[in-house]
């Protein structure tokens, strides 16, 4: 069995998120996913999407106003119709963010494939429900499983943001890799690179697909940060990436057990 270092130091000390919190998280998410969608229709005969929109705002500043953050506060309480193309493209790609916490909370059983797009995370909240009465059985996957997951989407974020492909590169890019591997965080194509779900490297995709990939993996792994402790503020999460945890030099003497 490999041996898995921690991703940082600091990681015991830090405070990951209650239940109760991911599940508010998880609605909020949802809620800015699905006003960006009412934003795409809007026109101002549409008086069903502007109706939404009002019980959207009442539902995340009422049930869930303590988790809400400023930012989000500010742009859900403007008017329908008044969001900015950039507002609607960000909101709508917080459904990745929100995969990481239903896949927590158990409501997507097998973490989906790296390079997917999702359309849902495991749920829906249509009927704006009460976050303490929703699903009260609901528990979190041990910390250290969100912990390993959240390495295997930053080790695949890390490659993807990888453009140069200088021979020098990626002779390094592959060395990590390979690493992660071996540690079982990633697969490996036939030429040694990062293996697309269907097999092919990642060396065979074109710039623009890469940058769509690199969206994917950096909400989920925002996501993963904040399951993690990261910061308790949403607004104060990254998904800045080290991956020390690959890139000891001394690999792999004494990191094999």
């Amino acid at each position: 069995m490999s041996y898995l270092p921690d991703r940082d130091d600091d990681d015991q000390a830090r405070e990951p998120p209650s239940v109760e919190r991911v599940k508010k998280r998880l609605m909020i998410l949802w809620g800015s996913s699905f006003r960006a969608e009412a934003e795409r229709h809007f026109t101002n005969e549409a008086e069903g999407v502007t109706e939404a929109v009002f019980e959207l705002r009442e539902w995340l500043f009422g049930e869930l106003d303590d988790e809400v953050t400023q930012r989000e506060r500010d742009a859900h309480m403007l008017p329908a119709g008044a969001w900015s193309n950039k507002q609607i493209i960000d909101a709508s790609w917080m459904i990745e963010a929100a995969v990481p916490l239903g896949w927590a909370l158990g409501l997507i059983r097998d973490f989906p494939k790296w390079d997917r797009e999702r359309t849902t995370a495991g749920c829906r909240f249509i009927d704006f429900p009460q976050p303490s009465t929703w699903k009260p059985e609901l528990t979190l996957r041990a910390p250290r499983t969100i912990e390993l997951q959240a390495m295997s989407v930053e080790a695949h974020y890390w490659r993807i943001r990888v453009f140069d492909r200088s021979e020098e590169a990626v002779a390094y890019a592959k060395k990590l890799m390979g690493r992660a591997a071996r540690l079982g965080q990633v697969k490996l194509a036939a030429d040694g690179d990062l293996a697309l779900s269907d097999g092919r490297s990642i060396a065979e995709l074109a710039e623009d697909d890469c940058h769509k990939l690199c969206s994917i993996q950096s909400e989920r792994l925002e996501g993963l940060n904040w399951l993690c402790g990261q910061e308790a503020d949403w607004d104060q999460i990254t998904a800045d990436t080290i991956v020390s945890w690959l890139w000891d030099e001394e690999w792999p003497e004494g990191r094999e057990s």
